[in-house]
């Protein structure tokens, strides 16, 4: 079973926690260092707001804070509009950045 951390995200109890260090690579990091990114600015990559003729968009792209299955620490995610739960994860912090832009480009383009 897991634990619920202070964010209320459930972490398995053998999850290794991570945070970022001065260059945005994730570092492994006991429990109170993660709650602490959890709750920081620094977790946030990116973050639009996008009005388009049908809908308000978000793009979000945050730092996850936990190694996911597939090996990614990073999501960008869409609330909203058309492609509302359409989410893409990455394994760095520039890989992150630079899709959260593509994303967000491409939907200014299409406007």
């Amino acid at each position: 079973m897991g634990e619920q951390s202070m964010t209320g995200t459930l972490i398995r109890e053998d999850a290794q926690t991570y945070t970022l260090d001065s260059s945005n690579r994730p570092i492994p990091a006991p429990q109170e260092f993660f709650e602490d990114m959890m709750h920081s600015e620094r977790r946030f990559v990116g973050r639009d707001t996008i009005t388009t003729p049908l809908a308000k968009v978000v793009v979000s792209t945050i730092f996850l804070g936990i190694k996911q299955d597939n090996g990614t620490f990073f999501e960008t995610r869409i609330l909203g509009g058309e492609f509302n739960d359409s989410h893409w994860q990455y394994n760095t912090y520039d890989q992150a950045l630079n899709g959260h832009e593509q994303i967000v480009s491409a939907f200014h383009d299409n406007q």
